[in-house]
């Protein structure tokens, strides 16, 4: 048996077609962008492990700092001394002044401020 098909069908055919092949195309796009933001996400938590014990040694050890702040995204440092400050490890915008250290580290400053006082005491 011999289908005979006039070009509104073939058209039809073709443009479900292209929308499968759109379809499965954005699928996985948005496999692969899940799977970056979760490799991501991994990485940030294994940075966020470090980053309190970075951030003590930056700012001259744990004798060097006196009280620690959270202030929404940023982290405030209280210390004896803000000259011994040394940043260059950290990927952080600090601002020295006398006797403070604030450092903008976003928003996980909560869980870094608490894990620094569990070192202070």
């Amino acid at each position: 048996m011999i289908y005979s098909l006039d070009m509104t069908q073939i058209g039809l055919i073709i443009s479900g077609a292209v929308l499968l092949l759109c379809g499965a195309i954005l699928l996985i796009m948005e496999m692969v962008r899940k799977n970056k933001e979760k490799k991501g996400l991994q990485k940030r938590e294994e940075e966020l492990v470090d980053l309190p014990d970075k951030i003590i040694s930056a700012c001259g050890g744990i004798e060097n700092i006196t009280e620690v702040e959270c202030k929404m995204t940023r982290l405030v440092l209280h210390v004896k001394d803000s000259s011994i400050y040394n940043g260059e490890g950290l990927d952080i915008k600090a601002l020295l002044m006398e006797n403070k250290i604030t450092l903008v580290i976003g928003n996980n400053a909560s869980s870094v401020k608490e894990e620094i006082e569990k070192k202070l005491s």
